[in-house]
């Protein structure tokens, strides 16, 4: 007998934490809102939370392009002739370079 599925799950399922976390974040701004001038919000907006959604969203870049782009570029030859498969690979990877290099300027 699997002694893992006759065990009951200890704590509270994710879909119950997410609701909980939602919640409180909406009473925490609407005290946040009643309670704080706008110089404090547009201090804090300019310096923290500007400045972690920028580190965020360049995390964010930094993971998914490889997550993406490799995984799909090593399957193609697999699709693929091997006389095909060259035109397949090397169309995606310039546009890869020529997006990465436009979004830098």
């Amino acid at each position: 007998m699997n002694t893992s599925n006759t065990q009951k799950r200890k704590g509270m399922d994710l879909a119950v934490k997410i609701l909980i976390a939602l919640v409180a974040g909406i009473i925490v701004g609407i005290i946040f809102d009643l309670t704080v001038s706008d110089d404090v919000f547009t201090t804090l907006d300019t310096y923290v939370f500007n400045a972690l959604g920028q580190i965020f969203l360049n995390l964010i870049n930094m993971l998914v392009v490889p997550i993406v782009f490799f995984p799909s570029l090593s399957a193609l030859p697999i699709l693929v002739t091997r006389r095909s498969s060259a035109v397949l690979v090397s169309k995606p990877l310039r546009i890869f370079s020529s997006l990465r290099h436009v979004r830098l300027f």
